[in-house]
Order: C-alpha cells, then structure tokens, then sequence
C-alpha cells in the first residue's frame, strides 16, 4: 500500500494556486495515493477537530503545503503529530504537478481515494519553535510583550497563546540566541520563515532591542568600568546592549585642558 498524499490547501489561495492543488490532487490520486486535502495547516485553530484527523495519520506521509518543510515540522510536532519521517514539500517551488511524479500514472483501477476535511480557517500569526535548538533561555518569554510564551524554571519554552502574537512581528526571533523561533509567513527574511539551509542568529541589533525591552542587566557593562568599556566602544556604546557610555561635560573639558595649559606654563617657568 503506497503511503497517503496530504496536501493543505492554501489560505485566501488565487485562481493558480487553487488550479495547483486539485491537479495535485487528481495526479497523486491517479498514482494509487490516497490523498486527504486539509486547510492550510498553520492557520487551523488550536482546538479544532482536525488535527485529531491528522495525528491519526500513518506513521510515513507525503506532505505538501505552503510553507518551509522546518517549521511545519514543528509545528505538527506541537500538536502532537508524529512526523518524524513525513516527507514535506514547498508546493511554493512547485510550478506543474507533473513535477512531482515522473512516472506515468497506474491503471484506473488503482486510483487512490480523496478525502478532504473542510472546515473554515481565519488567518493567523504566531511563532514556531525549533525545540532542537532552543536551549530555554527564556529570553522570547521575557521579551514579548503579549504573553505569547510559556517559562518555567528548567522547563521547555512553549507557545502558549499563540493568538496574542501581534499580526506581522517577528521581533522575538531576531532577539533568540539560538535562532529557533520562526514565523512561517514572513517573507522579509528567509531565516526567520524557516527557509532550508538558513537560520536565524543574534545580532548586535537583536541583543540592542532585547535589553531595552527588557531592562536586563547586561553582562558587558555589570563587568566594565566605564573606562574599561571605551576601549571596546567603537562608537561610543557597549558592544553588547548599546548603552551610550557618559560624555565628558565641555565646561569641564575646557577646564581641563586650562588645566594642561596652566601646567605647561609652570612646567616652563621652573627651567
């Protein structure tokens, strides 16, 4: 028995995006697949039935969907799907259905049947979580401001109230030491959408936002002196969370250097 075919149809699809997925459909169908067709998976809500149909599935399943294979991966892992050894395809790299068959269909007598479970989604916005990667620092949890995350002391971090998440920010995966939050839908970043071969790392900006956000003690400056920091400030800021270091006032500039000069002048005097 050849394993099942499950295609997500996608949310707010056009005309060519829907033509692909029912040609899809009718070819993994005429290859003796059984195919099931579910909306788009990371819009179907929390507690909807549906993802009790798709934990049903067999343990080895042909996937195709609308985003990057890495979060989709957790995502279903988060909902408690077994997908281990799925087989996820980008239906975005996909312009014929032909291409995903290079062999001639079988014989009409073992065409694959069809089931589609149709239920109406509303688009949604919420970080997934690489928990490879996460090493449950919590920095996500401290840092957002909506009560998306879940922390507790030596447990997992986990989306808890993933419809909190502002529509469009991806701020928290730009802060996670470990690049393990990614927001599928974003397209201004292939990092942060979970693209392959890509991850999303800290960056100066990223720990800059972090510690203003948060207030965090940051370790650079509890460790410095602040003439110890100017030796590492290239531009006049801690390296680690930005903070300007203190400039001298000009009065006192100007006094110094009076200073110098009345110290010159004695200095000549004396010889």
């Amino acid at each position: 028995m050849k394993e099942p075919v499950v295609v997500a149809d996608k949310l707010d699809a056009d005309e060519a995006q829907h033509e692909l997925v029912e040609e899809l459909v009718t070819l993994a169908s005429q290859h003796g697949h059984d195919v099931l067709v579910v909306p788009d998976l990371y819009h179907i809500a929390e507690d909807s039935p549906l993802w009790d149909e798709v934990r049903a599935l067999p343990v080895k399943v042909t996937l195709w969907a609308w985003q990057h294979p890495r979060p989709l991966r957790w995502l279903l892992a988060r909902h408690g799907v077994q997908a281990a050894e799925w087989r996820i395809l980008d239906l975005r790299t996909v312009e014929t259905p032909s291409e995903a068959y290079e062999a001639p269909p079988v014989r009409p007598a073992s065409v694959g049947a069809v089931r589609r479970l149709e239920e109406p989604v509303a688009a949604r916005w919420y970080p997934v979580i690489d928990s490879e990667r996460c090493e449950t620092c919590g920095h996500c949890h401290q840092f957002c401001l909506f009560g998306v995350y879940e922390h507790q002391p030596g447990q997992d971090v986990r989306v808890c109230s993933p419809d909190n998440c502002k529509d469009g920010c991806p701020a928290c995966s730009r802060i996670c030491p470990q690049g393990a939050i990614m927001f599928p839908l974003y397209d201004k970043d292939p990092a942060i959408a979970g693209a392959p071969g890509t991850a999303m790392s800290l960056d100066a900006a990223g720990r800059r936002m972090f510690y203003e956000r948060t207030g965090q003690t940051c370790p650079t400056c509890s460790q410095l002196s602040d003439d110890e920091l100017a030796h590492v400030a290239a531009d006049g800021a801690c390296p680690e969370c930005g903070r300007k270091l203190p400039q001298a006032s000009p009065v006192l500039a100007e006094i110094d250097d009076l200073i110098s000069r009345l110290d010159g002048l004695s200095d000549g005097g004396n010889r």
